[in-house]
């Protein structure tokens, strides 16, 4: 059976309360910024966009196999690429 992104997402918030609170404080360091698109490269799970905030759509890409958007759009407000260059 496969399951869609909203639900996988649901089950992350669900289950992860300790990535809850390290997207909050990445959230918070990027909401100067007031982005309404954001690719996450290299999202992992996908718990950033998974905590993400009302309002900014979030796309992401791993090259693990989780459910992920992929890069549909040529330009993005912000590009976070959190625990992938070390």
């Amino acid at each position: 059976m496969m399951y869609d992104l909203e639900y996988y997402e649901r089950m992350l918030r669900l289950n992860s309360k300790t990535s809850e609170e390290i997207c909050r404080i990445r959230w918070k360091w990027i909401e100067g910024l007031k982005p309404k698109t954001v690719l996450d490269y290299g999202s992992g799970v996908g718990w950033f966009r998974a905590w993400r905030p009302h309002g900014v759509e979030v796309w992401t890409y791993d090259i693990g196999k989780y459910p992920q958007t992929g890069i549909p759009l040529q330009t993005y407000d912000v590009l976070c690429l959190w625990d992938v260059l070390e």
